[in-house]
């Protein structure tokens, strides 16, 4: 029976890879015929040099998180209206 289960995975399995590569090429058709060319052409992508700016320095980084961070944000201003509760609660006694 255990190997009937693997034997029905196995199935699946290639069933998937063979739905994945009617995808791809399906992709690549329509591709080549939105480009104008005709469906023999081959795609050709042309590899392109990526240039990553300088990485900021890790202190940089921090500074900014504690100060730009929307959550950090927030909680302070929940904490400052939270003060202002309690004075007012204390000035009303």
């Amino acid at each position: 029976m255990e190997s009937r289960v693997i034997e029905a995975t196995e199935l699946t399995i290639q069933r998937k890879a063979t739905d994945a590569m009617l995808a791809i090429q399906g992709a690549l058709l329509e591709l080549t015929q939105l480009r104008g060319e005709p469906p023999q052409t081959r795609l050709v992508i042309a590899s392109s040099k990526i240039l990553f700016r300088a990485p900021v320095e890790l202190d940089v980084l921090l500074a900014m998180a504690r100060t730009n961070n929307f959550e950090l944000r927030v909680r302070a201003a929940e904490l400052a209206q939270q003060g202002f509760r309690l004075d007012l609660a204390q000035n009303e006694r």
